[in-house]
């Protein structure tokens, strides 16, 4: 009965809480945050289109629960919001505060198709990035990789690291890292770079 009693008063407190300042309840709004995903990274018997369908599906459930708004970025795919047509970025980027950038194709296309990859990795990239400047959008969050360090990753590894890559999939994320950095330290935009493994 106590439990019962204090979790109905520990509600009473949050919806008082809510009704005083309303604007807490909107911190993840629906435009509050954009997220480009690639599609090119995902691989399976029928090309990807099931794991793209659970990716829709995952963000959808998300954005229902006003977790925020999404948009799914393809990388070079006309189906979806492409990173390398810059209306349609533009258009996504309207009304949105944060944009999470991970689309990029994988390190077996770009070593196949270096050039692809600096299109679609490096000025995709800057596309997206000059998109997000022009909407006015605040933070840019660009999701990079750890292989900027070169191959393969060894010792200890931290911001102080001098990257140096060689494979192509790691050469078009450091130039997409390094217009985001630029735009950050010149106060165009708020930019972060996060390096990921895995």
């Amino acid at each position: 009965r106590r439990s019962g009693r204090r979790r109905r008063r520990r509600r009473r407190r949050r919806q008082q809480r809510n009704q005083e300042h309303p604007r807490r309840r909107h911190r993840g709004s629906r435009d509050s945050i954009f997220a480009a995903k690639g599609t090119s990274n995902f691989c399976d018997a029928d090309g990807g289109a099931s794991i793209r369908a659970g990716l829709a599906a995952d963000l959808k459930a998300l954005a229902e629960r006003k977790a925020f708004r999404h948009v799914v970025l393809a990388t070079d795919d006309q189906s979806l919001v492409s990173v390398i047509d810059e209306a349609q970025l533009h258009a996504a980027c309207d009304g949105v505060q944060c944009v999470v950038h991970l689309a990029s194709v994988n390190e077996n296309v770009c070593a196949a198709d270096p050039v692809r990859a600096l299109m679609v990795n490096g000025l995709g990239s800057l596309r997206t990035l000059m998109a997000a400047i022009s909407r006015g959008v605040r933070r840019f969050i660009y999701m990079s990789t750890a292989h900027v360090y070169g191959a393969p990753l060894t010792g200890i590894i931290d911001e102080r690291t001098l990257p140096r890559p060689e494979h192509p999939y790691a050469i078009s994320h450091r130039v997409a890292e390094d217009f985001v950095l630029a735009a950050h330290g010149k106060g165009i935009i708020e930019g972060i770079v996060l390096r990921l493994s895995n």
